[in-house]
């Protein structure tokens, strides 16, 4: 979604990704290599940024990333074998726009 008017500016969006093949991972015991697939789990995440522009020289901004603070996570062949798990972390920024 987008929103503009008389300098005021809003977006949002989500984005999805649905559960992917990522690669393989090999081990070795006693000269048997096995190989396992490790495949990312589905994940969603929601966006957004407010801005204002006071003139066409100067406006500020927020922005908002992975606003819903969705986790992200791998498994080896089975969902019941984990191999990475990383904790959704929000992200904000604040800043100013300028142009000379």
């Amino acid at each position: 979604m987008y929103f503009e008017r008389d300098g005021f500016a809003a977006r949002a969006s989500y984005t999805w990704r649905s559960k992917q093949y990522v690669g393989n991972f090999g081990f070795g015991d006693g000269g048997v290599t096995r190989t396992l697939g490790i495949y990312q789990r589905s994940y969603g995440q929601l966006d957004g940024q407010i801005s204002y522009d006071f003139n066409e020289n100067f406006g500020v901004f927020v922005e908002g990333i992975n606003l819903t603070k969705a986790d992200q996570s791998a498994y080896l062949q089975f969902p019941e074998l984990p191999f990475r798990y990383e904790s959704g972390s929000r992200r904000i920024y604040v800043g100013g726009k300028f142009k000379f």
